[in-house]
């Protein structure tokens, strides 16, 4: 005899409003607030941001799921449905993860003191890819070694000016293989590397 299905549930909606605007929905206090009866929440509309909601404990209890309420936990994986890339809010007012599109530099000259210039800079990015690909190595890695190469990136290139976006293409584009490899190295001391263990002689 074959055992009862496990219990499931499949619900649709319709949500007659602009994709951007229900995705900036799920990152609005008030919006959660109303729209999901949530009493607290912290929500961070970045890729690896956090994403925290909680709610009131019901004082009756669900034949299946038991009290409802609690707290839910999770990262943000990914904004947007265009991939991976760069995060857009401060150049395209998108909460979303994409590579930014072929533009005059022009365009976005003169915005010091804001983060548009890391919203369109994306050729460490490639590089970091790149490796990973030659290496033979998972693209999860990315955020980490993103986060080395990012603080070498901001010590050793050199500007001319706030504009002078040849410099840190030029620099991208003379970083070594070698020192990315590096960087790959440096995630076995704090993570999420760990050295392989030889195996023990019998």
């Amino acid at each position: 005899m074959a055992p009862p299905p496990p219990p499931s549930f499949q619900h649709s909606l319709l949500v007659k409003a602009a994709p951007t605007r229900v995705v900036s929905a799920f990152f609005d206090p008030e919006a959660l607030s109303y729209w999901w009866q949530a009493v607290r929440s912290v929500t961070i509309p970045r890729p690896l941001g956090i994403y925290a909601i909680q709610w009131e404990p019901t004082p009756f209890s669900d034949e299946i799921l038991g009290p409802l309420g609690g707290a839910f936990h999770g990262t943000i994986v990914d904004l947007g449905s265009e991939g991976w890339g760069l995060f857009q809010e401060s150049s395209l007012g998108c909460l979303c993860a994409r590579m930014p599109a072929k533009r005059p530099w022009e365009d976005f000259a003169g915005h010091a003191g804001t983060p548009i210039a890391a919203s369109r800079f994306a050729d460490l990015t490639l590089r970091v890819v790149e490796t990973l690909a030659e290496l033979g190595l998972p693209a999860s890695l990315r955020p980490a070694v993103l986060e080395v190469a990012t603080l070498e990136f901001l010590d050793r290139a050199q500007p001319a000016g706030q504009d002078d976006w040849r410099a840190l293409i030029v620099y991208v584009q003379s970083l070594p293989r070698g020192r990315v490899e590096e960087y790959v190295a440096t995630l076995t001391a704090t993570g999420p590397l760990v050295p392989a263990r030889r195996p023990r002689r019998p």
